[in-house]
């Protein structure tokens, strides 16, 4: 059995039904998080269309200065491949991780194989590897088996749960396949170094390598670090090298030959730097902790230190963790400053952690000759962990996923400082101590595979996460917050309310939970609680428009039916005289224009705007209309603007849909309303027309919106005119102006329309 192990494509084949058991049960877990934003709700990456886009840094809404061209391409193929289904994701992301484990396995056996074996028949290649054989002979059994616990830890280890369980960290996996198969390319070339003018296994090694960095740096920027973890490898692996290497010349990172190699790598890393910063302006994500830098320095070399507990032993895992005291790490506007500003680096905490810290790079810099592996892996667990260090602010100061480059180098590094010390000390020609150690392995990997397989099911979704967070941290505001939103839309309004109410507790100007609170009153049917929490968010927040104009909708609110609320936005459920039924989003506003005195008497135009003013909507009654439709449409002699589009329209709930798209200027706008005031002048007003009406409205919102002669005319709107038909009557229905593209309120319109039923 021993034998069998000691095999690669065997270890190999032990790793990688492993780590896939370990996350068999993540392939049945839905959509969490970000992961709503990234899959189901970032229109760009559905279409190739919008390829310069996503190469130029678009992504979605909320997740600003964030430039990651290759992964957005990615997300692209994966709309192709999977759509907005959770289970192709959910497999991509382990097999993502089984590849990345076999690299860290393939990168351990070269580093730790290629150390202690001899080549042509001569000593292996430095001086200090004739105390290490001896060494590695009283071990040769754990020194075969080492790469396979590397491997293997690295691939069940609980800690990387968050990268694989959450789908948008695991597209940032890419980043890391690409990252390690450069580094063991890398690797592999340095192995065939030296045969001048070759361009065999080292130049395809070489410029693989360099290639594979270069896809890295545009796919996650934690990977940056590569360069410079080249130049350790060969720091601590290449110092002593044959005479006819080293071309008779002592080995330093400054020299011709060597720095040479590193210069594209660097080359990649700059550019990639330069345009996300300089080009793109991307620089920082988010404010310092506290808005200072000293006390974010202060907290995040205790953060540090926590991430070797957590590696050591993985215990209170959370997808938020806190800081100091309840200060999280992923924070809200509402979250108190003082538990961060009251700190000082004299703390004992901090002055522990700065200990820590310092001696564990002390250790690692003292023993490079006696224990390269040792440094090697203390100095690649801190290096990889620079980019998040804090020193550019870039969104959550602690997360689990920012181990998964930086857990090599310490999985690595604990593996063969307990072989090779226990050698050194001669315990492991001890049976009884070799059993120990199988029996600890055993134990370990148990531990760490229950473990991740547990991790797992708290990842299944939004509501087993959030929970899972607040049983941890029960006053955390965006878990709480979350989790109400999520249990609101499951239609559990008593949970959600429970969780809204403790947000708000901790956090009484926290508006966006006193918002959703008020909603689900109202879901609820308790009308008196919503009104008086809408009134709270205006003492809060004046010129909040949503719940100035809920609170205006409200009577029409109390004759809906609760329950008949959709699971999304609140809807004000509306009927005209004439029959006509729509729905709209509560937080829009409505005005309604009665035709007293026309031959129209029964009918009324209703004029709809979004919270923001951005997009006016005017509904105009059913009426009835004679002869074919065809002929209807082409009677009508309106001019919205100029006409670039028109043609049939598919509308839900209507027997035929018409629609014309005009475009438009405000000044055009400006001439139209000239225009109608003079006919308004010259007409008794029960004779205006709808479409006078309609016109007069139009001009009136422009207006409104700064429509004046000066505006520059070259900037051209757009105004849409549909005609729905049904049960021998026509509403005619103005929007402007349309934003381009996706948006929204651009999704509320469609909503609209697809509410509108003619009775």
């Amino acid at each position: 059995m021993i034998r069998v192990l000691k095999e690669p494509k065997y270890q190999i084949l032990i790793i990688v039904i492993l780590t896939f058991g370990v996350y068999f049960n993540s392939l049945f877990n839905q959509f969490v998080w970000d992961d709503h934003l990234f899959v189901e709700n970032w229109p760009q990456v559905r279409s190739f269309d919008n390829l310069g886009e996503v190469l130029g840094g678009s992504a979605p809404e909320a997740q600003g200065k964030i430039y990651r061209p290759i992964r957005g391409v990615i997300y692209m193929i994966d709309w192709q491949l999977f759509g907005p289904s959770a289970p192709g994701y959910r497999i991509q992301a382990v097999l993502l991780h089984v590849s990345v484990t076999v690299l860290v396995y393939l990168i351990a056996y070269s580093l730790i194989s290629s150390y202690s074996l001899k080549t042509n028949g001569r000593i292996s290649v430095n001086s200090r590897m004739e105390a290490n054989g001896e060494r590695m002979k009283a071990n040769e059994q754990m020194g075969r088996l080492l790469p396979l616990v590397v491997g293997l830890l690295y691939g069940i280890h609980p800690i990387h749960t968050e990268t694989i369980d959450y789908i948008s960290a695991s597209l940032e996996t890419f980043g890391s396949l690409f990252f390690f198969a450069a580094f063991y390319l890398y690797v592999l070339s340095r192995g065939s170094w030296g045969i001048k003018g070759s361009w065999g296994s080292k130049g395809l090694y070489y410029w693989g390598s360099v290639g594979l960095a270069v896809l890295a740096f545009f796919t996650y920027e934690m990977t940056v670090t590569l360069p410079i973890l080249l130049v350790l490898y060969d720091i601590c692996f290449r110092r002593n090298i044959d005479a006819h290497q080293r071309h008779k010349s002592k080995f330093s990172i400054f020299n011709f030959q060597f720095s040479i190699n590193y210069l594209p790598y660097f080359i990649g890393a700059v550019v990639f730097v330069v345009v996300r910063t300089m080009i793109l302006g991307l620089v920082s994500r988010t404010d310092y902790l506290g808005y200072s830098f000293y006390h974010t320095m202060v907290t995040m070399v205790k953060v540090f230190v926590r991430y070797v507990g957590l590696l050591i032993l993985p215990l209170n895992q959370t997808a938020i963790h806190n800081l100091v005291e309840e200060f999280p790490s992923s924070m809200t506007p509402y979250d108190k400053l003082d538990p961060i500003l009251s700190q000082t680096i004299f703390d004992l905490p901090v002055i522990l952690s700065i200990v820590t810290i310092a001696l564990l790079i002390l250790i690692g810099v003292k023993v490079v000759r006696l224990y390269p592996f040792i440094t090697f892996g203390i100095i690649w667990f801190f290096i990889a962990l620079l980019p998040v260090s804090y020193i550019i602010p870039h969104g959550g100061a602690m997360a689990e996923k920012y181990l998964y480059i930086a857990s090599f180098g310490f999985i690595l590094a604990a593996a063969v400082t307990i072989t090779q010390i226990s050698a050194d000390l001669k315990l492991i020609s001890a049976d009884f101590v070799k059993q120990a150690f199988i029996y600890l392995g055993v134990g370990l990997v148990l531990f760490y595979g229950v473990s991740t397989i547990a991790r797992n099911r708290v990842w299944h979704d939004d509501i087993s996460l959030f929970s899972d967070v607040v049983k941890k941290s029960p006053n955390n505001l965006l878990a709480n917050y979350t989790l109400g939103i999520w249990y609101v839309n499951i239609r559990n309004f008593e949970a959600g309310k429970k969780h809204y109410l403790r947000a708000i507790e901790k956090a009484p100007e926290f508006w966006e939970a006193r918002f959703n609170l008020a909603n689900s009153y109202i879901r609820s049917d308790e009308f008196a609680k919503a009104e008086d929490e809408y009134k709270a968010i205006l003492n809060i927040y004046p010129s909040h428009a949503s719940a100035k104009n809920i609170l205006a909708n409200l009577a029409l609110l109390k004759e809906s039916s609760p329950s008949a609320q959709p699971a999304g936005d609140l809807a004000v459920y509306y009927k005209l005289k004439s029959g006509l039924k729509f729905s709209f989003p509560a937080y829009w506003s409505v005005s309604t224009t009665e035709k007293s005195g026309t031959k129209n008497a029964e009918l009324a135009d209703v004029v709809l705007k979004d919270a923001d003013e951005t997009l006016t909507v005017e509904i105009e009654d059913a009426k009835r209309y004679s002869g074919e439709i065809e002929d209807f449409i082409k009677g009508q002699r309106d001019e919205l603007g100029t006409l670039v589009n028109q043609g049939l329209a598919q509308i839900p709930n209507v027997q035929t849909a018409f629609v014309k798209v005009w475009s438009f200027d405000s000044a055009q706008d400006q001439e139209r309303e000239e225009v109608t005031k003079d006919k308004e002048q010259n007409k008794d007003t029960s004779e205006v027309s709808s479409l006078a009406l309609s016109e007069l409205v139009l001009s009136e919102a422009e207006g409104v919106e700064g429509g004046s002669s000066e505006v520059d005319s070259s900037e051209r709107f757009i105004k849409l005119q549909f005609f729905l038909f049904g049960e021998g009557k026509v509403v005619e229905i103005v929007a402007w102006p349309v934003p381009q593209g996706e948006s929204a309120v651009i999704r509320q319109f469609d909503g609209i329309l697809a509410s509108i039923k003619i009775e």
